[in-house]
């Protein structure tokens, strides 16, 4: 891949991540404690926060091939092998509410609660 191209994929991902990061242009601010009614059961609603907060980067799947996964390095959540370095919450459960490495922090965008629903669901992913 050219210089040029690289450059352009990183651009490319650099926007995309801003986007996931600072959210949807347009989106109402939300209070972080807010309740939601919704006829939704806790895993599917879980399931929608993960596509709509993880899926750019780690895939629908948790693979991480995405192209911004590919950029980052975002891990493969159905390995055995990494998931065998995280045997406790506590690490996972910071790294999302403040981020490490390429991946944001979500620590003011998403309530604790929902933050340990996410982790409990990635956790999904392992085979």
């Amino acid at each position: 891949m050219s210089l040029r191209a690289k450059c352009a994929a990183l651009l490319t991902a650099g926007l995309l991540c801003f986007g996931c990061w600072s959210g949807a242009a347009g989106e109402l601010v939300q209070k972080r404690e807010s309740t939601r009614k919704s006829s939704a059961s806790p895993a599917s609603s879980t399931k929608e926060l993960f596509a709509s907060k993880c899926a750019r980067c780690h895939g629908n799947d948790g693979r991480g091939e995405t192209t911004i996964g590919r950029i980052v390095n975002a891990p493969d959540l159905t390995d055995a092998e990494w998931w065998a370095k995280r045997t406790n919450n506590r690490s996972l459960v910071s790294s999302v509410t403040n981020g490490r490495g390429g991946m944001p922090a979500f620590g003011k965008k998403l309530t604790q609660k929902e933050i340990a629903s996410l982790v409990a669901y990635a956790r999904t992913f392992k085979k």
